[in-house]
């Protein structure tokens, strides 16, 4: 994501138009969530994906086109069709394709677009909660307001406005509500305002970073070192932030949850074994913590994946935050499909 801004912020500097293509909706199966984007820059080159395949190359086109007239468009990508042995796509699903064109036309009353990719690009760097509210379909007098974009923070305060004639009283309001709900979600929400559909769509991903050991080489953007319970107090956790402890001692998990039990994180996950995990619950119990709010804590942590090695380790928990945070089953989705298949195959058998 901050990645893609940067660009558009390059491309706005060098007085190119681009054009980012987000899907908004989609019913079946489809090869991307909402939210996922893709930019195209003047001359077809891309960056990120909305699932690839020919439904790409039609948001693709549209996006030059787009460039072009500097105006925004739906792309509706129906992959519905009955797949054949020669396809390449494998899904069977519809979703729709909002493309926004970037440039540096000013609009009266609006900051320019380099402004809106700047403020994003910044709340990105400083993992602070962000919307983007965008305008993406409207009929009657609204209809040429399409497009039209306000970027809401976490704590409220907006850059930008919709500028909708005689619209009703409070529409700010509830769209700076919606954008704030998905801020907490972490997913975006579509609002609908009479005729008019303005989708908030988080800017912001879940960053992951702690660590008490300072001579462990590490990867993370920002390394805190320090006690690890003032640390934790004293850090900015938020419904999307996710913690991981890692710490050599079990006094020092007690320490780390201590902190963090009653915080609004999204995922609280502790390495250990079982015994040191029951030790842990049970000194915080006669502390006063409930065993509710216990029950939370994601310990023995990750998914069973069978894995060992410390990078198998990493990929367990992060298939569970994952898993949480998309509400998935865990269940191996051939497992879903092997008896649908079998059955078909034996019926080709008896034709």
């Amino acid at each position: 994501m901050k990645e893609l801004f940067q660009e558009i912020i390059s491309d706005l500097e060098s007085g190119e138009t681009v054009a980012m293509a987000t899907i908004v909706k989609r019913k079946g199966s489809v090869p991307r969530e909402v939210g996922a984007k893709m930019l195209v820059h003047h001359g077809g080159k891309i960056s990120g994906t909305v699932g690839g395949g020919c439904g790409e190359a039609e948001v693709w086109r549209n996006a030059l086109n787009v460039i072009d007239t500097k105006r925004p468009s739906i792309v509706q990508v129906d992959l519905t069709e009955e797949i054949a042995m020669e396809s390449q796509g494998v899904c069977g699903g519809i979703f729709d394709v909002f493309v926004q064109p970037w440039h540096n036309a000013l609009l009266p009353g609006q900051p320019t677009m380099r402004d809106f990719a700047s403020a994003i690009n910044a709340s990105l760097e400083g993992e602070q909660g962000v919307v983007l509210a965008t305008i993406i379909e409207a009929g009657g007098a609204w209809r040429p307001c399409t497009g039209q974009q306000m970027l809401v923070h976490e704590n409220g305060e907006t850059l930008g406005t919709l500028m909708l004639p005689d619209a009703p009283v409070g529409l700010t309001l509830q769209l700076i509500e919606s954008a704030q709900k998905a801020i907490s979600t972490g997913k975006p929400h579509i609002e609908n305002v009479g005729a008019t559909l303005a989708v908030a769509r988080p800017a912001s991903k879940p960053h992951f970073e702690s660590d008490d050991q300072p001579q462990i080489e590490n990867t993370a953007k920002q390394l805190l070192v320090g006690d690890i319970e003032s640390m934790l107090q004293n850090y900015p956790i938020t419904s999307r932030t996710h913690i991981v402890l890692v710490t050599r001692a079990h006094a020092h998990d007690v320490q780390g949850l201590r902190a963090i039990i009653d915080s609004p994180a999204a995922y609280i996950g502790m390495i250990g074994s079982q015994r040191r995990v029951w030790a842990v619950f049970k000194l915080l119990h006669q502390e006063g913590v409930p065993a509710e709010k216990l029950a939370r804590v994601r310990a023995p942590i990750g998914l069973d994946l069978g894995g060992s090695t410390p990078e198998e380790i990493a990929l367990c928990i992060m298939a569970e935050i994952i898993l949480l945070r998309h509400g998935g089953t865990g269940i191996a989705m051939s497992e879903l499909l092997r008896d649908r298949y079998m059955e078909r195959l034996k019926r080709l058998d008896q034709d």
